[in-house]
C-alpha cells in the first residue's frame, strides 16, 4: 500500500527542512565567528551622547596587529561557511599598544556617523595619571570602495556629504585608537574629548592586559658598564620638564631624560667617540625617546640603553676599511652606471651609479632582486656655491621587465650611489674621501633603507680622481635598568 504525502505533511516537511538549512547556516557562521552570527558588529559596551548619537566599542586589544572584521552590504554565506561581504579593518603599531576599535551611530535610521568632531581620547591608569591617544585611523567602508587614513592625532577631516562611492546609507566608518598600555585600574573606561577639549563620551572596557610575569630590577647609580675596551660610566639620571610646541595637542610638559655620563677606552677617556641614549622602555614594551618620555614614573625601572659610536677622525684598523677608488665628479645633469672599474675594490659595498647636480632618470641592474618602491630625501652640508647645505630626493623602484630597477634622483650636490651587497647586519658606516694629492675632500654618507647608500661630495668636476675610505664599526651597546627619576622643572 502506497503512503501518501497530504498538503500539509508537504507543507510541515519543507518547514523543517528549511529551518534545518538555516538552522546549519547559523552554526558554520557562528563557527568562524560568534559575533558575525547575527550579521553585525560587536558591541563591547555603549553610551548615548548629547546629540542623541550611539557610540560603541566594537574591539579592545593589545599587541602589535590589530583585526575587526566588517560587515558591509547584503549578508550571506560563502562556501566553507565564511560570511560574505566582510571587510577587514587592519590596525598595525610596531610597538605593543592597546587598540580600540570605535563607531558612531544614528539610533533610529543605524546610519554610521562622521567621527571629525572627535579630537582624541584618554584613560587613567591605576596611579591616577592619564595617557593620550596617538596616530588614530579611520577606515571607511561600502560595497564600492573603501579606504582608510591615518593621523598624528584627531581630529579627521569631515567626510564629503555627497559621495557616490559611499552611499550614506551603507557605508561603515571605524575609528582605531591606540594607546600605550599601562597598568589599568579593575573597572577602566575609554574617555572621549570634542575638539573644544570638552569630555563627551565614556566606553567602559575589559582590559585585555595581564600583569607582567617579572618585574624589573633597579640598578644603583654611579655604575659602570662595559663593553670590550670601552666602559660607559653613568653617575646620574634628571627628568626635566619642558615646553611643548605650540602646536602640540598635549598641554602637559614634555619630559627629557638627561644622563651625566662618561666614555672610557682603555681606562682612558675615549677621544674621537660619540655617545647618547637610543632609548627608554618599561616592562609592558613601551619604548620611547629621551627627549619625550611617556612612560609611568610609577614603575619600578626603566630600561635605558646607550650607544657609543667612533667619528669619522678616530682611528680603524684595515680590516675595518673598505676602499674605492677613481672616482669622478660628474658634470650636472649627467649620471654614469658603467662603474665596472670601481667594483672590484669592494665586495661588501658595491658602486651601482654616479650622479651630478640636477634631476636625473636611469636605470640599474637588478641583480639582488631588490622588487622595491622606496622614497626618500633630506639635506647634507654643502659649502660649493656658498651654500650651507643642499637638498636630494631619491625614488628607488622596480618597474618589472628587463630594464632593471629605475632610480629617480634629484640632487644639489654630486653623489655616488652604492648597494649594500652583504655589511652585517647592524655595521655604521662612515666615509672620508681625499684627491689625488691626498687632500681631503668634504663628504657625508647617507643610509637609503636597508640597501643602499649615497655619498654626497663638496666638490666640483675639477677636482679629479677621488679616493672613498669607507669605515665600518659595530656601535657599542649598554643597557641599564634605573628607578624613574623625581621630575624637575625647568624654565626654558
Amino acid at each position: 500500500m502506497r503512503s501518501r504525502l497530504t498538503p500539509t505533511i508537504v507543507i510541515v516537511i519543507s518547514a523543517l527542512v528549511t529551518a534545518s538549512i538555516i538552522g546549519g547556516e547559523l552554526i558554520l557562521l557562528a563557527k568562524w565567528d560568534k559575533v558575525a552570527a547575527t550579521f553585525g558588529l560587536p558591541q563591547l559596551s555603549t553610551v548615548t551622547m548629547s546629540d542623541g548619537s550611539v557610540l560603541t566599542l566594537h574591539s579592545v586589544s593589545y599587541g602589535r596587529n590589530h583585526l575587526l572584521s566588517v560587515p558591509v552590504g547584503t549578508q550571506g554565506l560563502q562556501l566553507g561557511g565564511r560570511p560574505a561581504n566582510v571587510m577587514s579593518a587592519n590596525f598595525s603599531t610596531g610597538f605593543n599598544r592597546l587598540v580600540f576599535f570605535v563607531s558612531r551611530q544614528d539610533p533610529e535610521t543605524k546610519e554610521f556617523l562622521d567621527v571629525d568632531a572627535w579630537s582624541h581620547c584618554k584613560l587613567t591608569d591605576a596611579f591616577g595619571d592619564q595617557i593620550q591617544d596617538d596616530h588614530p585611523q579611520r577606515f571607511i567602508y561600502s560595497t564600492r570602495s573603501s579606504r582608510s587614513e591615518g593621523r598624528d592625532r584627531g581630529p579627521f577631516p569631515p567626510l564629503p556629504a555627497n559621495d557616490p562611492s559611499m552611499p550614506r546609507d551603507e557605508r561603515r566608518i571605524i575609528l582605531g585608537i591606540r594607546l600605550q598600555p599601562r597598568r589599568l585600574p579593575a573597572n577602566p573606561t575609554l574617555d572621549f574629548f570634542d575638539t573644544s577639549g570638552n569630555k563627551v563620551a565614556s566606553l567602559p572596557f575589559t582590559s585585555p592586559l595581564t600583569p607582567p610575569s617579572m618585574e624589573w630590577p633597579q640598578q644603583t647609580l654611579p655604575v659602570t658598564l662595559k663593553r670590550d675596551a670601552v666602559s660607559l660610566i653613568v653617575k646620574e639620571a634628571h627628568l626635566k620638564a619642558h615646553k611643548r610646541n605650540p602646536n602640540d595637542s598635549k598641554d602637559d610638559p614634555r619630559w627629557r631624560l638627561e644622563c651625566r655620563t662618561e666614555l672610557q677606552e682603555n681606562g682612558k677617556p675615549a677621544m674621537h667617540w660619540s655617545h647618547g641614549i637610543q632609548s627608554v622602555s618599561d616592562v609592558f614594551g613601551n619604548e620611547v625617546s629621551s627627549s619625550n618620555v611617556t612612560l609611568s614614573r610609577h614603575e619600578a625601572a626603566w630600561r635605558v640603553r646607550f650607544q657609543a659610536t667612533r667619528r669619522v677622525e678616530a682611528e680603524f684598523s684595515a680590516d675595518e676599511r673598505l676602499t674605492i677608488s677613481g672616482i669622478r665628479i660628474l658634470k650636472g645633469n649627467t649620471f654614469d652606471t658603467d662603474l665596472i672599474a670601481l667594483q672590484g675594490e669592494s665586495a661588501e659595498l658595491v658602486p651601482v651609479a654616479s650622479a651630478g647636480i640636477g634631476n636625473q632618470e636611469f636605470h640599474v641592474a637588478d641583480v639582488y632582486g631588490l622588487n622595491r618602491d622606496h622614497s626618500t630625501g633630506g639635506t647634507v652640508p654643502f659649502t660649493t656655491d656658498d651654500r650651507k647645505y643642499a637638498r636630494y630626493q631619491l625614488r628607488w623602484r622596480n618597474t618589472g621587465g628587463f630594464q632593471g630597477e629605475l632610480l629617480s634622483l634629484e640632487t644639489e650636490a654630486p653623489c655616488l650611489i652604492l648597494k649594500d651587497a652583504g655589511l652585517p647586519q647592524g655595521t655604521q658606516v662612515l666615509v672620508r674621501t681625499r684627491d689625488s694629492q691626498g687632500n681631503e675632500i668634504h663628504s657625508t654618507i647617507q643610509k637609503f633603507y636597508d640597501f643602499a647608500y649615497l655619498v654626497f661630495f663638496d666638490a666640483k668636476p675639477d677636482v679629479g680622481e677621488l679616493t672613498c675610505d669607507f669605515l665600518l664599526q659595530t656601535p657599542a651597546e649598554f643597557e641599564l635598568f634605573i628607578r624613574p627619576p623625581e621630575p624637575e622643572t625647568e624654565n626654558p
